[in-house]
């Protein structure tokens, strides 16, 4: 043994360049590829669409009240909306499974069905009321699970980072959603 034993090394770490060799840049793959705008545009009507159907799930059983149902009518139709939203998830997710290009397309439809029914919700009695939140949870909040599946679909490659993106326009539209409809209200 006649000199210093040379440092140990990671098996899945990269070596250490040699000393005065010029710095390469790093290959980084998939990563250094920017979010495509297309994805950005869809948080973006995420967001807003988040915002809309938010503020329906939070203020539901006391709009029940003010038209007149009792407090835990309004709970029961909440339950009820809820349901018929969880449906709508599953049942067009199994839908976009048997037809992959039909669930953007399917998007706009639900969420222009969400605000039709909302404004049915509006008109103030019990009844259109329960329209109208069945409705909104229906179509105004359906859509999400198709949302993530075309989020994925767009690039497979990184799922994580696209669905992060569309992740935080609904976190975005989450946190507005009740402020501005309490405001509006």
């Amino acid at each position: 043994f006649s000199g210093p034993l040379p440092p140990r090394r990671d098996p899945g770490r990269p070596a250490a360049p040699e000393p005065g060799a010029a710095r390469q840049p790093a290959n980084r793959g998939s990563r250094s590829r920017g979010v495509p705008r297309g994805i950005l545009l869809l948080a973006v009507g995420a967001a807003l669409g988040t915002t809309a159907a938010t503020g329906i799930g939070v203020f539901l059983t006391q709009s029940a009240v003010a038209s007149g149902l009792t407090a835990s009518q309004g709970g029961v139709l909440l339950g009820i909306a809820s349901i018929f939203g969880v449906a709508t998830r599953i049942g067009t997710g199994m839908f976009a499974d048997r037809r992959p290009s039909a669930a953007v397309r399917l998007i706009p439809w639900m969420l222009a069905v969400g605000a039709a029914t909302m404004i049915v919700g509006a008109v103030g009695n019990p009844i259109a009321l329960a329209v109208g939140g069945i409705g909104a949870f229906a179509g105004g909040w359906g859509w999400s699970a198709l949302f993530f599946l075309t989020l994925v679909r767009s690039d497979p490659s990184r799922p994580g980072a696209v669905a992060g993106v569309g992740l935080s326009g609904l976190g975005v539209g989450n946190a507005l959603g009740p402020l501005m409809f309490g405001f509006v209200v």
